[in-house]
């Protein structure tokens, strides 16, 4: 899901998830929960069927479960009407609690005291290890885990740990090349398939214009690592105590090399994303193109570049080369969990199957508010075939942007793993980044200072460490 324009956006992030859901028979009279049983377990919120949705439990017994998201109210109370519809039974109390540092420390403080923490929280992929480690969010295997062939794969490895599943996929977010198509033309540029073309097309740009070709978020880790993502570097590996970190590895410097060299030369422009001046840049039509994920259409393009006479299209990101296999990252995404808090987990664990597998909630899901608020590309596969989900986008200029980043999703990595540092190591890219910037490091020295910092303190923390 969309996450950093909600409410303001800090960087920061983590996550991993697997589940099951079942038909129900009604509640039998010696079910002490007051739950229709699955036939495959006492505990699943469902079963898998040869449709495109599970079949979810019915739900006899009274109860109420707490719930933070960092989505609009407006937005979370329409979803709440339509699940408390199918089951007025359960009552779900909602927090907008936001996405930002003060709001993941305050859920962390919470998770770590045993009291305070909502039943079910919203969390981006990449904060998960980090609450996981905790031990405030709870192992919902029993209650979700057959809902794994409902999901794309690269979502549903975000939510597992060591066969554990810890949420259930929401949305998915992988890279795409936002262009500006008038630009584009004006200024005789070809869309980029490699990034030696990008970055041609870049320099001839800003020579011609005195504009960019597109920015590099400075400030914003999350971004940051999507570039590590998509270079084929594997920063982190490992579980629970033991890790291997390689954030400075070779496929990490050459991408972080390539793009300090475009920032160098005046091509690209290092920028803090989301804030006034940004927007004012990008209303004023200062950047040609940009990576971004599905969120971008409606925190980005919509309120900020979507006047005038830009006409914005998609394309695939450049690869190193033409006859490369096609390599991705993504920035944000986001499940919903259990926390170990929550005194009805079946309940719980209901809510979540609903929220991210049923239809309903998925066609909700997709008419999700354009004011920054949408742009979300749903992790269950069932959603490709809902009409939203292959309309066409007026910012796109009749473009079919889901269907295009589900094919770009399929070259995500999804080896790649976040770690249970995630804050910290989004931080201190942020710094060493800036140096580079200034010029006073070079872009390898910041990759060698950020491995340094993050090993440190991940054993600081604890950690079983290995380089």
């Amino acid at each position: 899901m969309m996450k950093k324009k909600w409410i303001t956006w800090v960087a920061l992030t983590t996550m991993s998830l697997s589940l099951l859901v079942g038909c129900g028979t009604g509640a039998g009279g010696n079910n002490p929960s007051g739950v229709s049983q699955s036939k495959s377990s006492s505990l699943a919120t469902g079963t898998a069927t040869n449709s495109d949705y599970p079949t979810l439990i019915k739900y006899n017994k009274k109860t109420t479960i707490t719930w933070w998201t960092w989505q609009p109210k407006p937005f979370s109370e329409a979803e709440l009407k339509l699940f408390e519809s199918q089951y007025p039974n359960i009552t779900v109390k909602v927090t907008v609690f936001g996405n930002g540092l003060a709001a993941m420390s305050k859920l962390a403080t919470a998770l770590k005291a045993g009291s305070g923490a909502p039943d079910v929280v919203m969390l981006p992929y990449e904060n998960l290890p980090q609450y996981i480690n905790t031990g405030g969010i709870a192992d919902i295997s029993a209650y979700d885990g057959y809902l794994k062939p409902y999901f794309l794969p690269f979502a549903w490895t975000q939510v597992n740990q060591n066969s554990k599943l810890y949420g259930v996929p929401m949305d998915m977010e992988p890279m795409g090349l936002y262009y500006d198509s008038t630009a584009f033309v004006g200024a005789k540029l070809s869309v980029p398939v490699t990034w030696s073309q990008f970055a041609s097309e870049a320099a001839k740009y800003h020579k011609a214009t005195g504009k960019y070709m597109g920015f590099f978020a400075v400030n914003d880790g999350d971004w940051m690592n999507a570039l590590l993502w998509d270079s084929g570097a594997t920063p982190f590996s490992g579980s629970g105590n033991n890790w291997k970190i390689n954030i400075n590895s070779p496929q990490a410097k050459k991408m972080f090399e390539f793009w300090g060299n475009m920032v160098k030369n005046g091509s690209v422009k290092a920028v803090s994303d989301f804030t006034p001046e940004f927007e004012s840049e990008l209303s004023k039509g200062d950047f040609a193109a940009m990576l971004g994920a599905p969120w971008y259409m409606h925190a980005i393009l919509v309120p900020y570049a979507g006047s005038g006479s830009q006409t914005w299209r998609l394309a695939q990101i450049p690869q190193w080369g033409s006859s490369d296999p096609a390599v991705n990252g993504a920035i944000g995404g986001s499940c919903q969990v259990v926390t170990t808090q929550a005194k009805d987990k079946q309940a719980a664990a209901l809510f979540v199957a609903w929220y991210s597998a049923t239809q309903t909630s998925l066609a909700q899901i997709l008419k999700a508010p354009t004011d920054n608020g949408g742009g979300w590309l749903p992790a269950a596969q069932a959603s490709q075939k809902l009409p939203a989900f292959n309309a066409a986008a007026p910012i796109l200029n009749g473009q079919k942007p889901y269907p295009m980043f589900t094919q770009f999703a399929k070259s995500v990595n999804t080896s790649f793993q976040f770690s249970p540092w995630t804050t910290y190591f989004f931080n201190q890219m942020q710094i060493e980044a800036a140096k580079a910037v200034q010029g006073s490091i070079t872009w390898s020295q910041a990759l060698d200072n950020v491995q340094k910092s993050v090993v440190n303190y991940a054993q600081s923390q604890g950690y079983s460490v290995t380089q």
